[in-house]
């Protein structure tokens, strides 16, 4: 299940995420997925960086998932929230 969309600027293609963390790039770069990998939590969304060249994933529980050269700033993976994530935007 398609859980979230974004697109990249440089190719004019786009990243779709699924709810189990997997990746389908079309006519975009791939940098890597949860897909296959054991999640806490669905993921709910995704935003790429303003270069293009990463994304990050997150997860309804706040878990944020970094890829290419999408630096890391932390995340709310196991920690109590008043409601689940439902998406996110990158800035």
């Amino acid at each position: 299940r398609v859980v979230g969309m974004a697109a990249d600027r440089a190719t004019g293609g786009y990243w779709e995420v699924a709810a189990d963390g997997g990746i389908f790039a079309f006519d975009a770069p791939f940098f890597g997925s949860m897909g296959g990998q054991p999640l806490d939590a669905p993921m709910v969304g995704m935003a790429p960086t303003s270069s293009g060249q990463g994304y990050h994933l997150v997860a309804s529980d706040g878990g944020i998932f970094s890829f290419g050269n999408a630096g890391f700033d932390g995340s709310m993976g196991g920690q109590p929230l008043d409601a689940p994530m439902v998406g996110m935007a990158g800035s």
